[in-house]
């Protein structure tokens, strides 16, 4: 009967996270030959997501690390592979962090084995994946974060030597210029490190003028650390500072919509923004002390949402902002094979609750309550969405691989006691966690942004008007579903159905500009002439650019589509000026519509 107390159970001495390393790099290999091929490769495209306003400011705009290392990409790759390689990077960081949650389990419980499980887990886990293929920075936060609890872990197993320390003085607050949790954990760890530095020393040395001389020059090690990576982002980024600070002009919004009662507001799958705007606008402007009023009035109603908000924290559910963990998993071909949090939650919630009650036979433990502590509090305050609490997941990982482990100790042990209760307790936390479960998972925001990004890859997939239907069954109430329906049936030709939707709109607001000229698209198409002749008309002039441009275009295929051809060329020579030559496809038509043109007076 194998020992699985040894280190070397089933594993070659000294090579625990090869396993680990393989399974990362397959599966990631496997993620990033199917998603630079999918429609999700274009999401940086979109308007209104987080990915395209990072990848549209960058370049002029350097608020934080993440953007640097963005810039710094766009100078290394050539402009077609620049996205691809930015995912391919971010898999890269992935892998690595797979590598460092190993050693900090092994660190933790000096265990080959439930240091190789925890790696396998993260090295699979999908939502984890998901957010590495995008142009988001939530991946190189967990990267980042994750590398500084294994420094931390790492100093204590070396006894503070000074490369060790000086490395935790570089790493420790760059997570502080990428999220706003980032400087609560880095001040935590900063307190973690002088009191275990000052405990260290006063028992491992007895002369005084030893003491103090340990302690200055670890201290000289950390600051000159922390002062390098500082000075380098503060001048690098222009002059930023850390997270916290230079959000601080958002919190009052992020405080108000943490806490509405239904905070699925922040795109959840069934329920729309349920703030009005102009409350959003009060809320920003009030003051800390507006707050605290507040709070005094209704502290049972801020309780019962600061509990709610901190239960969710660790509920197996990935409440979606701009990426849906659970739409992407039914489109995207291998994220379907790859577990998710309902499998992981149970197993890693009992295994902390395992290491927490046996902190003894552990080292450290305290590194892990560190770190899960400023995402509870960030969560608990704001909201608990998925793409903030993704950084939990080495731990997790790690508290998922030292209870399997005990259980196959228990299993192969023949401890068949411990093994119950150790099974109860997942089954506790699997039943609880399947109770809080949603039951729709899937938004109208999710398929209108797949069928803009499935657009962008190719304009004439047929499979882009179902996307655009099936997200205005869902929710019929919004104008960026019905919006994008009536654009696609236009370009699809299906002009009695973009009529259908317009018609009424119209009659409600015949002044609205976007309105009327896709309702005379709509009646051009549907060869109700006069009727679209005389929704033109009662357009009022602009000097916007693009809208001259729509009206021009539909004045001339008025024109054209009636045989009066010298109008059209006016109306469309008046298109091809307004349009620049970056406008490719706007000076195509023109051009097709003037040869149409020429050859018809021609044949006449």
């Amino acid at each position: 009967m194998p020992n699985l107390k040894s280190n070397n159970v089933f594993l070659i001495k000294n090579s625990y996270w090869l396993i680990p390393l393989v399974a990362a790099l397959f599966v990631r290999l496997f993620f990033f030959n199917y998603f630079i091929t999918s429609p999700f490769s274009f999401y940086h495209m979109i308007e209104g997501l987080d990915m395209y306003t990072i990848y549209s400011r960058f370049p002029y705009y350097t608020p934080s690390i993440y953007s640097l290392f963005l810039r710094i990409l766009s100078l290394l790759l050539p402009e077609a592979y620049f996205v691809n390689g930015i995912i391919f990077i971010q898999l890269i960081m992935g892998i690595l962090t797979c590598l460092l949650t190993v050693f900090i389990c092994y660190y933790l419980c000096r265990n080959k084995l439930a240091s190789c499980i925890s790696g396998v887990i993260f090295s699979v886990y999908g939502p984890v994946i998901i957010y590495e293929g995008f142009i988001l920075k939530d991946s190189f936060y967990l990267f980042t974060a994750t590398f500084v609890l294994f420094i931390c872990f790492y100093i204590a197993a070396k006894k503070f030597s000074g490369l060790s320390v000086f490395t935790l003085g570089i790493m420790l607050f760059i997570p502080a210029f990428i999220r706003s949790i980032g400087s609560f954990l880095a001040l935590l760890l900063c307190c973690w490190f002088l009191y275990t530095l000052i405990n260290f020393t006063v028992r491992n040395r007895t002369n005084l003028k030893e003491k103090f001389s340990f302690i200055i020059f670890r201290l000289a090690f950390f600051l000159l650390g922390t002062a390098i990576t500082i000075s380098t982002i503060y001048f690098s980024c222009g002059k930023t500072l850390p997270a916290i600070v230079s959000s601080y002009t958002n919190l009052s919004y992020y405080y108000t919509v943490g806490q509405q009662k239904d905070f699925k507001s922040i795109n959840t799958p069934h329920t729309n923004i349920t703030t009005k705007n102009s409350k959003i606008k009060n809320a920003q402007n009030k003051s800390v002390t507006s707050y605290l009023f507040s709070y005094m009035e209704n502290y049972k109603d801020f309780i019962k949402n600061y509990l709610r908000n901190f239960l969710f924290t660790f509920r197996a559910y990935e409440i979606p902002n701009n990426v849906n963990y659970y739409f992407i998993r039914k489109f995207l071909f291998p994220v379907s094979f790859m577990p998710g949090p309902i499998i992981l939650f149970p197993f890693a919630l009992a295994g902390l609750l395992f290491i927490f009650i046996y902190r003894k036979k552990y080292n450290n433990t305290v590194l892990l309550l560190l770190f899960i502590l400023p995402v509870a509090a960030a969560c608990t305050f704001f909201v608990p969405i998925a793409r903030y609490r993704i950084v939990l997941i080495p731990v997790m990982a790690v508290g998922a691989g030292i209870l399997l482990k005990n259980l196959l100790c228990f299993l192969f042990d023949r401890k068949y006691i411990k093994l119950f209760f150790a099974s109860i307790t997942v089954a506790i936390f699997a039943l609880l966690q399947y109770m809080s479960m949603e039951n729709n998972y899937y938004r109208a925001s999710d398929y209108v942004a797949y069928g803009q990004a499935m657009r962008w890859q190719n304009s004439k997939n047929p499979l882009i008007l179902p996307l655009f239907k099936k997200a205005f069954t869902i929710r019929p109430d919004l104008k960026f579903t019905k919006k994008n329906l009536i654009i696609e049936c236009l370009r699809n030709g299906n002009f009695n159905s973009a009529k259908q939707l317009l018609q009424p709109e119209y009659k409600k607001n015949p002044r609205n500009f976007d309105t009327a000229i896709n309702y005379a698209s709509s009646l051009l198409g549907c060869k109700k002439f006069n009727k679209a002749y005389e929704v033109l008309s009662n357009i009022e002039k602009t000097d916007s650019p693009e809208r001259k441009k729509k009206l021009y275009f539909n004045l001339g295929e008025y024109y054209f589509l009636t045989g009066r051809y010298n109008k059209a060329k006016n109306c469309y020579t008046v298109l091809l000026n307004l349009t620049d030559s970056q406008n490719i496809h706007a000076r195509e038509v023109a051009e097709k519509r003037l040869l149409l043109i020429k050859q018809n007076i021609m044949e006449k």
